[in-house]
């Protein structure tokens, strides 16, 4: 009975915690969201630089910033290449999050680059119950699998140390 109460209680936390999981992915969502908006207008205001300057595009400029034999304007564009990239992975990363499944997501979510970004959308994560149903199924069935992967090895190592052929009294009439 204490086995059934313990398992029952395992399962409700795993159960909790996989519904976090869509939280997470809905709070990382809108922060790349908003630092994307923000590195796109960066972007596009520096697109507007190197047109006003004559340039034909900002590549061009960067690639002739590149070759400036002051060191500050070399500086300059390799930050510039360095934001252009950035705005690409997030990107990608929103276009992921749009679209992904969940375990694309949190592959995503959790890629040694990605942890800084994690971290900071950790700081501000208060967990909550998704109301999403697709998001409940997904927690219910990570639940049962996690709840599963616990406890099939216990129920396993209890059959092969059982008994063979247990001494059993002789019952009273």
């Amino acid at each position: 009975m204490l086995m059934r109460m313990f398992d029952k209680l395992l399962f409700c936390a795993l159960f909790i915690a996989a519904m976090q999981v869509p939280q997470l992915v809905g709070h990382y969502q809108q922060y790349l969201a908003g630092e994307q908006a923000a590195l796109t207008a960066q972007v596009n205001a520096m697109e507007q630089v190197a047109q006003s300057n004559g340039f034909a595009d900002l590549p061009s400029m960067i690639e002739r910033h590149l070759q400036n034999p002051e060191a500050s304007v070399r500086s300059d564009a390799e930050l510039k290449l360095q934001s252009i990239a950035t705005l690409d992975d997030l990107n990608l990363g929103v276009q992921l999050m749009a679209t992904g499944s969940y375990i694309e997501q949190a592959n995503y979510i959790l890629s040694p680059r990605h942890w800084p970004r994690l971290q900071a959308v950790m700081a501000h994560f208060e967990p909550g119950l998704p109301l999403a149903p697709m998001a409940i199924v997904w927690a219910l069935v990570a639940a049962m699998v996690l709840n599963g992967l616990i406890w099939v090895p216990w129920l396993v190592l209890k059959q092969l140390f059982k008994p063979k052929n247990p001494v059993r009294l002789p019952r009273k009439a």
